[in-house]
């Protein structure tokens, strides 16, 4: 089973997941920002540290081992800290609504304020549909 295929087991089918995850994760240069908002995204939504960076390995060629130590630091912080709040926002894809990234001793399901009422969904909104799609091609292979 691909890299892609585990991770749509979790969290549904690639093209439900937020527009701007993906423009993230085949689109754009992986600056820390972006990785620390790609990396909540995988973390907060139980996907495995080493599966969540092979396939930001595999989707998007920018993506090196220096970005890949940076993920595995931001998940090690996120589970030392067991009393820090609000370490960083995440789209959960079960509740469909942001939550905040809180350790283990606070409140898991703590939802970002205000909420976020429009968000785009899926590749067709990305603006670089045919690029993400060849790429998913080479994707489902890894």
């Amino acid at each position: 089973m691909c890299v892609l295929q585990r991770v749509e087991q979790h969290l549904g089918q690639i093209d439900t997941w937020p527009t701007y995850i993906l423009r993230y994760l085949f689109i754009d240069v992986p600056k820390p920002s972006i990785v620390r908002k790609l990396t909540a995204f995988f973390y907060g939504n139980d996907i495995p540290v080493s599966i969540a960076s092979q396939l930001c390995n595999a989707c998007n060629d920018k993506y090196n081992l220096q970005v890949t130590e940076y993920i595995c630091d931001l998940y090690s912080h996120w589970q030392r800290c067991r009393y820090k709040i609000r370490m960083s926002e995440y789209y959960n894809v079960r509740l469909h609504k942001f939550i905040w990234i809180n350790r283990t001793a606070l409140n898991q399901l703590e939802e970002v304020k205000p909420e976020v009422t429009v968000m785009d969904f899926g590749i067709d909104c990305t603006g670089c549909s045919s690029l993400i799609r060849n790429k998913l091609k080479d994707v489902k292979h890894v």
